[in-house]
């Protein structure tokens, strides 16, 4: 069980030690620790709604049922939508914001009465409409949908249908009704990324399932009347199940994730690249993503990062909600000392290798190997210090400790879950932890175990 989030009284101390400016540095992925999660899904659609800022996702696959569940993420949690209608539960469906309504799009996808659903739907942040245009494009799952927030129309491409097998098909929506466009564009193909490029104001395509077993490398722009092919000097390698976003605030388009072969372990990708509207360019994360495959990726205008949610991990799914962005200055975590071992060895002081300590965002430490009936305790300072424990052996106290705080051990590990306030002042300051383990089961006179040290220097994004 986690401790509950709290800011440390301690920190208000040093606020006044301000760290010196440092120019931005490089990007990160961060996971959102503390976040409340919506029931883990594979294949739902996200996308960011403008007109509300915030993010909507709607519906998915889990242990093979559908899910018809509404999401919406401002910035700092997840709230469950009660719409008094809402679209069948369904996967493999796309969604994408609707400029000239100023609601979410949402269309197509697999249900359990039709495996080519053909309807159009508008969620205005509380209920969805199922909508009726004159023309439509026909059903399909895994097509690719984007928000052209120029011309003022939602770009469709693409997508499967068992009766007609891989789709090539350009279709706009205008607000009221679809309409089909150039036949001439890239080869028929599904399970494509797709976003629109506000910078350059031109819709961009990368990828998708053309052939058995084989995912294309090409990146393609619609302007809104042609497809043109480019020809970067570096791409993404071939992939499936990856999800893309566009960075409104770097002007990036950005792709993470995905899985070439199969969803084995051996065949998933963890790298990140991004587009600049000449060239991918793989970048080199601070702390790498926690979501693998079959995740959602969208831009999130309270916060001015991508977000991502869920995906599969080693066959699992994730309950999970990071970030992506460029951060100003980097945190550091720095190991120190020695411990000294109760019954089951030595405790750990651990941090998720997703999360880092930023200034105004949540973060979690754990205090690890804490043997049946110990009692963990996470000693937290405002600096370093080597100090031998009376009564031990071996035993060395790391931390000044002003602040301890007494966890509560599920299988062997306990978890805190720490608050850091957004003042810029704290940037570059460290704070100083060590577990201690008490009726560690200790060869020593007071029957404790404490861990190595480990410092922690906040970062700034």
């Amino acid at each position: 069980m986690a401790s509950k989030p709290t800011p440390l009284p301690l920190l208000s101390t040093i606020a006044v030690l301000a760290a010196p400016a440092i120019s931005q540095s490089g990007v990160s992925w961060n996971l959102l620790s503390g976040v409340q999660s919506p029931p883990v899904r594979a294949y739902f659609a996200m996308a960011t709604d403008h007109a509300r800022a915030q993010v909507a996702m709607f519906g998915g696959l889990l242990n093979n049922g559908f899910l018809g569940d509404t999401w919406t993420w401002d910035g700092s949690a997840w709230t469950a939508a009660s719409p008094t209608q809402s679209p069948s539960a369904r996967y493999r469906h796309a969604m994408a914001f609707d400029p000239v309504n100023a609601k979410m799009l949402l269309f197509g996808g697999y249900d359990t009465g039709s495996d080519n659903l053909q309807d159009t739907w508008l969620f205005d942040g509380v209920d969805w409409q199922q909508v009726a245009p004159s023309t439509s494009p026909p059903g399909r799952t895994d097509h690719a949908m984007a928000s052209d927030l120029v011309r003022q129309r939602v770009v469709l491409f693409g997508g499967f249908r068992p009766t007609s097998g891989r789709l090539g098909d350009t279709w706009e929506w205008d607000g009221t009704t679809w309409s089909q466009r150039s036949a001439v564009g890239p080869t028929p193909r599904y399970d494509a990324m797709m976003v629109y490029d506000l910078a350059r104001a031109e819709t961009v395509l990368h990828g998708g399932y053309v052939a058995t077993s084989v995912h294309q490398v090409d990146t393609w722009v619609w302007d809104g009347t042609s497809w043109t092919e480019r020809t970067p000097a570096h791409f993404p390698p071939s992939r499936g199940s990856a999800a893309i976003a566009f960075d409104l605030a770097r002007n990036l388009a950005v792709v993470s994730g995905g899985y070439r072969g199969g969803g084995n372990s051996s065949n998933v990708l963890l790298d990140t690249w991004e587009w600049d509207g000449v060239d991918w360019v793989e970048t080199t994360p601070l702390r790498e993503s926690a979501h693998w495959y079959a995740h959602g990726l969208a831009y999130d205008p309270v916060r001015g990062r991508t977000i991502a949610f869920c995906g599969s991990r080693n066959y699992s799914l994730l309950p999970v909600t990071s970030e992506y962005g460029a951060y100003g200055v980097a945190p550091v975590l720095t190991p120190n000392g020695s411990g000294c071992p109760g019954s089951t060895g030595v405790p750990l002081v651990f941090v998720n290798q997703f999360t880092s300590p930023w200034i105004g965002d949540k973060w979690n430490v754990e205090v690890r190997n804490v043997p049946a009936g110990g009692i963990p305790v996470l000693a937290i300072g405002l600096a370093a210090t080597s100090v031998p424990i009376p009564g031990t052996t071996g035993c060395t106290q790391l931390t000044t400790a002003e602040a301890p705080v007494l966890l509560q051990a599920v299988n062997g590990t306990g978890r805190w879950v720490q608050y850091l306030p957004g003042d810029p002042a704290l940037v570059g300051v460290s704070l100083h932890y060590q577990g201690v383990v008490l009726q560690a089961g200790s060869s020593n006179a007071l029957d404790i175990a404490v861990s190595a040290g480990l410092q922690a220097t906040m970062g700034m994004w």
